[in-house]
């Protein structure tokens, strides 16, 4: 019956041990990112068992501190791509020396160079530069860009903000695992009271000494402790019961995060960034949501492993109940075996590192699920805050839309009355321009007609002068002729009768000469008629020439102002794009916020799932903390009945923590162990 029972010890210690080699496991797990951020700050090694940092063996000087560097070297691209994005190279003032070495620089010449640079990196380096606008000035900010990154002292400035930014990173990790580990002990003693009351308080210090002084780790039993080793470690513990507080490393947490953080306010004397909620800080918010939620999971499948741990210690403590009924009935008399001691004893240390591994994933579930209630009112207050901004915004663009719409509305009347009483001016005018313009070509048509009438006139009066001219030369002719007869008849005195006839001839002759001469003038004086009313179509002829340029000017006028209003009908279609565009682009801004606000509804109702799922589970925890409870007294109740087994000296209660008591408490606690066989 004896080995069965010792078998099913066995059994329970090894399947023990099982489990918390994978629940130490999954909590190594959670920390790594801890583990590797200071790890990659301080270039020191942290051992999450002992809590100790762990030196190189290959650096000669133990003292120094190792300085941070890249895991490659960075080429010259990326450190300027890492420099442009570095805020305090911008903001930190030139050093005297630096100031020195600027005299002589002159910046206006390097302007086209600065838009340059700003186009070839937007993503950088005018992202920062259009951050810190309003902090520093135009010039401050590009005297700091030509002096620190320049060829010379680009390798320093890296050095030096690369160095500050990660010295800056790394004693906030080491912080945090220290403040995590101290919070969990104290927690863990504060709650653990009953069970070192129960158990012995030197064996729960001695379980948690890894957290103090580097003393024996957690959950590893040591069933060859002696009584002499016992004595001599409660010999310690009374030493050590004035230091536990101090040595647990919650009492010097707090003043030493007071001393970071003034040393950070006086680092950075232009004052704390202005962080600004971007879609990238959501996405990391959601990262570390995702990655709370698995943790969550494997507590959860802790948990439950536990839970069925529970139910098979249940069943096993019936069977022993039934086993030690049976063994005393059959063995009453029988002396108490030491193997069997010192398997009750491994399973009351693997009974209290249980609860001790209960009580710190009950640390860390509520630690978790005060960072995540932390958090997600920090996502709730910066999205609130995001959403405000963005109504604001919108109330504005509203505001001027609206603004822009009245005053584009009147404009619009104004202009469109303007245009059309324009328009009927012109087209009236137009009309009045082509009346006048077939009047006048009506006109200049008859000019034109009679003109070319009177010209023809002119051409048969001029023939018909020259005619008469000519049949006056010939009568002048005959005249002389005649002349010269009757000077030559008076001459050589002929008779009468030839004279007669001669001088009839001759008056005969100037009666046709008068005649010509008469029609001659009347002639001339119709040609000098004639010409006078040619004189006069031509100048009508002008005056309807000078008309049809002024006609000419006014449709050239009339032209520009239809182009005129083409050109306001232009800027009317102009006004109304803008007009729909400003329309289009609020539209999207109110579905945006509309989208921000079921992302913001959606996050809240995870969150609150997500704490929901971890009260549950703290309350399974509890629960199965209490059914162990429960399990270690009726264990302890079923074996006062039955056995009597001495007490180890490492379960006898501190002296110094009971108050006092000395041998009487220790022989009355020994009592209830019950009686001998």
């Amino acid at each position: 019956m004896w080995a069965a029972l010792k078998a099913d010890m066995t059994e329970f210690v090894t399947t023990v041990k099982a489990e918390t080699t994978e629940t130490l496991t999954a909590l190594d797990q959670g920390l790594d990112d801890v583990n590797d951020e200071h790890n990659d700050a301080s270039g020191a090694m942290i051992d999450l068992g002992t809590g100790m940092a762990i030196d190189n063996d290959d650096d000669d000087n133990k003292n120094a501190a190792p300085v941070p560097v890249p895991k490659q070297p960075p080429s010259k691209e990326e450190i300027l791509e890492y420099l442009y994005s570095c805020e305090p190279v911008f903001r930190d003032p030139l050093t005297e020396h630096e100031e020195e070495a600027m005299n002589e620089f002159q910046l206006d010449e390097k302007t086209q160079e600065i838009t340059k640079l700003l186009e070839e990196h937007p993503e950088t380096l005018r992202a920062t530069f259009e951050q810190l606008t309003s902090e520093v000035e135009y010039a401050d900010f590009w005297n700091r860009y030509y002096c620190r990154l320049s060829e010379e002292n680009l390798e320093e400035t890296f050095a030096n903000y690369y160095i500050e930014e990660n010295e800056a990173t790394g004693p906030s990790a080491l912080s945090s695992v220290t403040n995590f580990l101290g919070g969990a002990v104290a927690r863990l003693v504060e709650e653990g009271e009953e069970v070192q009351n129960r158990s012995g308080g030197a064996s729960a210090k001695s379980a948690l000494g890894f957290l103090t002084r580097g003393g024996r780790p957690p959950f590893v039993l040591n069933t060859a402790v002696s009584s002499d080793d016992d004595e001599e470690y409660e010999g310690e513990q009374q030493q050590d019961s004035f230091e536990d507080e101090e040595d647990f490393g919650w009492g010097e947490d707090s003043e030493e995060e007071e001393e970071d953080d003034d040393e950070n306010e006086g680092d950075y004397d232009g004052g704390g960034e202005v962080v600004e909620f971007k879609d990238t800080e959501k996405e990391d918010l959601k990262q570390k949501l995702a990655q709370a939620m698995e943790e969550r999971h494997q507590l959860q499948k802790t948990i439950e492993m536990q839970t069925a741990e529970i139910k098979e210690l249940k069943v096993k403590e019936a069977e022993d109940d039934k086993g030690h009924a049976s063994a005393t009935a059959e063995e009453a008399a029988a002396p108490a075996d030491a193997a069997l001691k010192q398997e009750l004893d491994a399973l009351k240390m693997e009974l209290f590192e249980k609860e001790s591994e209960l009580a710190g994933l009950k640390l860390k579930m509520d630690d978790n699920n005060m960072e995540h209630q932390h958090q997600s009112e920090e996502i709730s207050e910066e999205m609130q805050v995001h959403l405000n901004e963005k109504d604001g915004k919108i109330a504005s663009l509203e505001a001027q839309l609206n603004s822009f719409q009245e005053n584009a509305s009147n404009a619009n009347d104004a202009l469109l009355a303007q245009t059309k009483q324009e328009n009927e001016e012109l087209q009236k005018s137009m009309n009045d321009f082509v009346h006048r313009w077939q009047d006048q070509e009506a006109k200049n048509t008859a000019s034109a007609q009679a003109l070319e009438k009177s010209q023809a006139e002119n051409e048969e009066l001029g023939e018909e002068v020259q005619s008469l001219k000519d049949q006056l030369a010939a009568l002048q002719k005959d005249l002389q002729i005649a002349n010269s007869a009757a000077a030559v008849a008076a001459s050589s005195q002929g008779d009468d009768t030839g004279n007669n006839a001669l001088q009839e001839e001759l008056l005969q002759a100037k009666q046709q000469v008068s005649t010509l001469q008469q029609e001659a003038s009347s002639v001339k004086s119709q040609l000098e008629g004639l010409q006078k009313e040619n004189q006069e179509l031509v100048s009508q002829l002008q005056a309807s020439q000078s008309k049809e340029q002024d006609l000419i000017k006014n449709l050239d006028q009339a032209k520009a102002l239809l182009q005129q209003a083409a050109n306001d009908a232009a800027g009317m279609d102009t006004l109304t794009q803008d007009k729909e565009a400003l329309a289009a682009e609020l539209q999207a801004e109110k579905v945006r916020q509309a989208s921000l606000q079921e992302e913001l509804q959606s996050t809240k109702a995870l969150l609150l799932q997500t704490q929901v799922e971890l009260e549950n589970a703290k309350t399974q925890q509890q629960t199965q903390s209490e059914l162990l409870e429960t399990k270690t007294h009726s264990s302890a109740g079923s074996q006062s009945t039955g056995i009597k087994v001495p007490e180890p000296a490492a379960l006898v209660p501190d002296v110094g923590d009971d108050g006092g008591g000395g041998d009487e408490d220790v022989e009355a606690d020994a009592d209830d162990w019950g009686d001998d066989w």
